[in-house]
């Protein structure tokens, strides 16, 4: 029946990972770029008749130029004298919040190479009921440091520096294998073929080493604040938004957490809160999340029930830069 525990906290640790390696975003469901945006602010500015004729424009300005001459300038003197006023803080709304968190989002998924720094705390409460009526309480803070290069390509090259409590592992991918090493042992090589590879190759897919975008029905009542070019978008979409986003994510897993002995797999997201930091230079460097969640499965027969709070923050350091990685000699 330990046995059965261990594997329950192992498939939690694995859905820990993945929530690490994917920056706790959903798929993509918005699809209009920045461009686009712009396309549409042109048409309805276009629609709202707000454009001015120029002959009309010029016409009036002629036969007024004479009569207002005078009275322009001395209202400017007058105006001139005043002290300014402050301005007023400028509002966003959703749909600023939600575009400007778009086009970020593409401009960073643009780049081949990334480096990610994210530390996961995972507190989980673990209910086995043919083992015990009482709940075991586990604690598990993954940090993880990872350099993808050629996110675009069929064969992403990276290293990943991973810790998990006590326990450490790294894992590097060359264009044939990965190598393995958990702690102090020896480096294990495994080919990319080998069927043992699919968990790793999963964490490494381009759609978890890329910034998958949010509904903008998750932009409802967001909040968005600048600050020396800095730009901060809080959001806390909807249960069954993300539910209905997460759930090709989960099923995406499944073969993972099969491998793990555990079956009839069930998530269900129950609150959830996002932070996006855009840089001055609009690329996004920060994606903070929080997150409780229920987790039920079958382990051997054994039903158990799992609720899980993730707090996850990532970073995105220097964004655009190029990266080499040198390899373990194995």
């Amino acid at each position: 029946m330990k046995k059965t525990l261990y594997i329950v906290i192992a498939a939690l640790l694995l859905f820990a990972v993945i929530f690490t390696a994917a920056g706790c975003t959903v798929v993509i469901v918005g699809n209009e770029s920045g461009a686009q945006a712009d396309s549409k602010a042109a048409s309805e500015a276009d629609a709202s008749g707000s454009e001015v004729n120029p002959a009309v424009s010029s016409d009036v300005s002629d036969s007024q130029s004479g009569t207002e001459g005078s009275e322009t300038e001395s209202s400017v003197a007058e105006e001139s004298s005043e002290p300014e006023k402050p301005s007023a803080p400028e509002a966003f709304t959703d749909e600023d919040a939600y575009y400007a968190y778009l086009d970020a989002a593409y401009k960073t998924n643009a780049f081949d190479d990334i480096h990610i720094f994210s530390i996961s705390a995972q507190d989980m409460s673990i209910t086995i009921p043919a083992v015990s009526a009482d709940p075991t309480r586990n604690n598990v803070v993954t940090t993880t440091d990872a350099i993808y290069c050629g996110r675009h390509s069929d064969t992403v090259l990276f290293e990943m520096h991973e810790t998990q409590n006590y326990s450490a592992t790294d894992v590097y991918g060359d264009e044939n294998n990965f190598y393995v090493k958990q702690g102090v042992s020896d480096y294990v090589t495994i080919s990319r073929t080998d069927p043992r590879a699919a968990s790793i190759q999963s964490l490494i897919s381009e759609e978890n080493t890329t910034i998958r975008l949010l509904p903008q029905e998750a932009f409802r009542n967001s909040s968005m604040k600048t600050e020396n070019g800095i730009t901060e978008i809080t959001i806390k979409p909807a249960a069954d938004i993300l539910q209905e986003s997460f759930t090709s994510m989960f099923d995406q897993y499944n073969t993972v957490f099969a491998s793990l002995g555990a079956k009839d797999v069930n998530v269900e997201i129950s609150s959830a809160e996002y932070t996006f930091v855009i840089s001055k230079d609009g690329y996004i460097t920060n994606v903070n999340s929080n997150m409780d969640m229920k987790m039920t499965m079958t382990i051997y027969s054994y039903s158990s029930e799992a609720t899980v709070n993730a707090d996850v923050k990532m970073e995105i350091v220097d964004p655009g830069k190029s990266y080499t990685i040198e390899f373990p000699d194995v």
